[in-house]
């Protein structure tokens, strides 16, 4: 039987609330076509929504020293130093930006009247379905991404020549001038071509000067890492590239690329923690200074920092495993995580001799199903066993040891994106474009989160630096 058309307005105020109760709030793992699950596993989310100025983490610096050896029977006993105890509070401040520290999150879908007619005849899960997927699978993909990008928010550079975005293949496409009409594609490095899908809008900086803006990515082509970018000029001003001096013809090699609007906006997460700090120090999460002698313990184990460029082994793994292996001598559960050309060049330095099978009908299955079906499982003599996991969103050029024991998310106010309140559910009607013509039929929804990570013990982890896979 046919269904009947629903009322627009009524229909939205069902959308929000289906919204709500089937997906909002829990429903944060990945979706097709899009990544983000292998990043995100490694937190435990936060229970608690932090409140006030802020949450206060304590932290014990050292461990008592009251433990003395003697010669002399009816020695003294030693005065004894208890342990060193100090803490870090992770801050919140709407005001003052250098003292907040929560990245702020944000989304948005639409759809017009006519749209939501026409959806109406169908189903209206249909319809909250498509609502859904413009917002929680790119949330979880960019969380991802900010996680393993530095504070910075850099997703890559401009490498080499720039050529006009004649074809998909950098090789075949046409040198000569670039204009705005031609489009522009390029080479990118030190960022992942997983960053660059299609309709992604990202700016293009040259030092700390914008010279393009909000242009929007036509395409990336995996095999040969390069990305075609097009000049946006239409009738929404919003949306339109123009930034800096608005031409396609300025960019050039060792560029910067940053998703639009977010130059030094990263978040406090993986890529912030395994940065090293200048030994002029840096202004960390809590405002501390991880050179300073009191905060180095927020500094991850890193091996070849520093150090030019090589191709990686599996002496470099050892190296870590050596150096790691003088902080604790208990299995700590971890994972070597890795992009996918560096994950393969492990495989080959290790072959799969060394690699150990998921058991099939024995007591050791249980063991090994605890770590996923996915990556590969490996017995090390420092951390037990390990999966070595390929993440394509991961920073390229390092390998890094992750114990996700230790690592949180923290929310403040609420858990995971808040839906704005609207007209209609979490929903309202744009005002049209031109003015004093009163609302346009373009329903918005906004969403919003507040949200960092914290490491409680950076230490138990490890990074490589400086590495290729060829």
């Amino acid at each position: 039987m046919p269904s009947e058309p629903y009322d627009s307005a009524w229909m939205l105020e069902d959308a929000s609330a289906i919204i709500q109760q089937q997906y909002f709030a829990e429903f944060t793992e990945e979706a097709p076509g899009r990544f983000g699950s292998q990043t995100n596993k490694y937190f435990k989310p936060s229970m608690e929504a932090i409140s006030g100025d802020g949450k206060t983490m304590q932290v014990e610096l050292a461990p008592g020293d009251t433990v003395r050896f003697g010669s002399d029977p009816m020695g003294a006993f030693a005065s004894p130093d208890m342990f060193q105890a100090s803490s870090i509070k992770v801050r919140f401040n709407k005001q003052d930006t250098t003292l907040n520290d929560f990245s702020h999150i944000s989304a948005s879908c639409q759809t017009n009247d006519i749209d939501m007619e026409n959806g109406g005849k169908g189903s209206i899960v249909d319809f909250v379905e498509r609502m859904f997927k413009q917002i929680m699978p790119e949330y979880d993909e960019k969380l991802a991404i900010h996680r393993q990008i530095g504070r910075s928010a850099l997703v890559g550079n401009v490498s080499g020549t720039v050529k006009q975005n004649t074809t998909f293949n950098y090789a075949q496409s046409t040198s000569g001038s670039v204009t705005n009409a031609t489009g522009a594609r390029f080479v990118v490095s030190n960022g992942s071509i997983a960053y660059f899908r299609a309709g992604t809008r990202i700016d293009i900086y040259n030092g700390s000067s914008k010279v393009v803006g909000n242009v929007a990515v036509t395409d990336s082509n995996p095999a040969d890492l390069s990305i075609g970018v097009q000049f946006v000029s239409g009738s929404n001003p919003v949306r339109n590239s123009a930034n800096g001096t608005g031409s396609l013809a300025t960019i050039a090699d060792g560029y910067s690329i940053y998703y639009a609007g977010e130059y030094q906006t990263g978040m406090y997460s993986l890529g912030a923690y395994f940065s090293i700090p200048a030994t002029s120090g840096d202004s960390f999460i809590g405002g501390v200074n991880r050179a300073a002698s009191g905060y180095r313990w927020m500094n991850p184990v890193q091996t070849r920092a520093g150090a030019s460029s090589a191709v990686l082994t599996k002496s470099m793994i050892d190296d870590l495993g050596t150096a790691m292996g003088f902080r604790q001598e208990d299995e700590i559960g971890c994972a070597i995580t890795c992009d996918p050309l560096l994950h393969q060049k492990l495989r080959n330095e290790y072959t799969e001799a060394a690699f150990l099978n998921i058991p099939d009908g024995d007591n050791r299955l249980k063991r090994f199903a605890n770590f996923g079906a996915s990556g590969l499982n490996y017995q090390h003599p420092v951390f037990g066993l390990i999966k070595i996991q390929a993440d394509v969103l991961h920073t390229p050029n390092v390998v890094r040891l992750i114990t996700p024991e230790y690592w949180r998310s923290l929310y403040y106010g609420f858990r995971g994106l808040k839906m704005m309140p609207g007209t209609k559910g979490g929903w309202y009607r744009v005002t049209e474009n031109t003015p004093n013509t009163g609302l346009s039929k373009i329903w918005k929804c906004d969403w919003y989160a507040l949200q960092t990570d914290w490491c409680s013990q950076p230490w138990k982890n490890g990074q490589i630096s400086s590495v290729t896979a060829s």
